[in-house]
């Protein structure tokens, strides 16, 4: 151990902010663990022997452990340069690009979102620097209905400036109760889904299709078809409460279907979907309560599909 000390481990340098240093190390190192290092370089050279303090260490998914560090002394952090690799190098689970609302007394501005989420941490913006292992608890709110908001614990791995009075932070979830623990890998897979499905889908939907609720169709004896829906379609949008889909009418009348508990939306039409002619709206129910509400042309060519708990019909204004 005195040989170890003295003649110090090698590890590789990822990156480096003030006086905060992110290593690779074949090793694990215990959190306040005095290390005398030998620092790979990008350029392929190597320090000479370098006193640090561990802030934290964790486990990296192509082997071996990040290490994030404090260099002791006076001497400042030189101007290295830094791999060029992906910072997901440094992550023990692979991200996703989200925004989640996260909400916690302890951070600067009390409310955010996140960039990125995966079940072992997410990382933020925040109005002010963080210290790197500060704990804190916050209540992390999901975009699915199906999963309810969830209280838990994070610790602060890493923090640097960004731009000017705006900081990227690192946390990673500490403490994670089993109930949380399921949540947080549900919406992983919820999430991953959302981003392998088709282009469609992640066009004109952020929320396609749910893994939580699969499509089987009930059995039934057939579509039900209403009545005065026919018309040319103008357009649709996501509103914070569902989904508004706009129809004219041969009437002139502008009606607006809005739908509630949207789970899904695929976009049939295409370019043509704001002048697309509309014979008729069928519904056919799934199962959970949700059904399928499907736009067709005057020739039972579907235009529109809409997976949804519900909708409501209103006439808004006559067109001029």
């Amino acid at each position: 151990m005195l040989l170890d000390f003295l003649a110090g481990p090698v590890v590789d340098y990822l990156d480096g902010d003030q006086r905060l240093l992110v290593l690779r190390s074949d090793r694990f190192y215990a959190r306040g663990k005095i290390l005398m290092v030998r620092i790979n370089l990008p350029d392929a050279s190597r320090t000479r022997p370098m006193q640090v303090v561990v802030e934290s260490c964790r486990n990296l998914t192509g082997g071996g452990f990040a290490l994030v560090a404090v260099l002791l002394g006076n001497e400042p952090l030189p101007a290295w340069g830094g791999t060029g690799h992906d910072d997901t190098a440094l992550r023990a689970y692979q991200r996703i690009e989200c925004q989640l609302c996260v909400v916690s007394k302890d951070l600067p501005g009390y409310r955010t979102n996140t960039l990125d989420f995966s079940q072992g941490g997410l990382q933020l913006v925040l109005p002010e620097a963080v210290p790197h292992g500060t704990t804190v608890l916050l209540r992390l709110e999901f975009d699915v209905d199906s999963l309810p908001s969830i209280e838990c614990c994070a610790q602060v791995v890493w923090c640097k400036e960004w731009l000017r009075n705006l900081f990227k932070v690192g946390l990673q979830f500490v403490r994670v109760s089993p109930e949380n623990r399921l949540a947080l890998r549900r919406y992983e897979k919820i999430a991953r889904q959302r981003q392998n499905a088709p282009i469609d889908h992640q066009l004109h939907f952020e929320d396609p299709y749910a893994p939580d609720l699969p499509l089987e169709v009930e059995p039934s004896d057939g579509y039900f078809t209403g009545s005065g829906h026919e018309g040319r379609l103008r357009g649709y949008e996501r509103t914070s409460k569902g989904l508004t889909v706009r129809l004219s009418e041969p009437s002139g009348k502008l009606v607006e279907y809005r739908f509630q508990g949207v789970r899904g939306l695929v976009d049939r039409a295409g370019e043509a979907s704001t002048r697309s002619l509309v014979g008729d709206m069928l519904t056919h129910p799934t199962i959970r309560g949700c059904k399928r509400y499907i736009f067709v042309d005057p020739f039972g060519k579907e235009l529109l599909e809409v997976v949804a708990s519900g909708c409501k019909r209103e006439v808004r204004h006559e067109e001029s």
